[in-house]
């Protein structure tokens, strides 16, 4: 059976808690502009894949696979 494929654009703390949350039967492709978040990732999601790069970068999205995805979530940081 096929899994359900979920691109996480932006990987703070609500990113992360979302990848925390999601059941193991989604593939998880993820996106952060910082490398911070891979090492995080993986001691959460060891099989999700994680790019770096801006994602209002078409090539990145490819990268990313985003245009395969059946749902794309978009976080963003809280700004004061």
């Amino acid at each position: 059976m096929k899994k359900n494929k979920i691109s996480i654009i932006g990987l703070g703390n609500i990113g992360i808690e979302i990848i925390k949350r999601l059941s193991r039967e989604f593939e998880i492709f993820c996106i952060d502009l910082t490398p911070d978040p891979a090492d995080i990732l993986s001691t959460i999601r060891k099989d999700a894949r994680f790019v770096q790069g801006d994602a209002t970068s078409r090539l990145v999205l490819e990268e990313a696979g985003v245009g395969d995805s059946d749902v794309v979530i978009i976080t963003t940081k809280m700004r004061r």
